[in-house]
């Protein structure tokens, strides 16, 4: 679904800045209260990573992407909200 949609922007010209955001923190605040209670911590990632951020680190790396100059805001960018702001 996300790749025909961004195929079809790219094909349009238009400036555009891709903005693929991992995971929300929040959605696991029930995970990590029963990690904390002491249940095992259990993923399906195995030995992958997850890349979890705030809501607020998202819109706040997004906001910085619109407001930069010197580009026409075309490309792709993948955020890693302490890294990249």
């Amino acid at each position: 679904m996300h790749r025909a949609t961004e195929e079809a922007i790219l094909a349009t010209g238009i400036p555009h800045a891709f903005l693929r955001d991992n995971w929300y923190l929040e959605n696991e605040v029930g995970f990590v209260q029963a990690v904390l209670a002491g249940a095992p911590i259990v993923t399906s990632a195995g030995k992958g990573k997850v890349g979890w951020a705030l809501r607020a680190d998202y819109a706040l790396a997004a906001a910085v992407v619109m407001a930069q100059t010197g580009h026409d805001k075309r490309g792709v960018r993948a955020f890693r909200p302490a890294r990249d702001l």
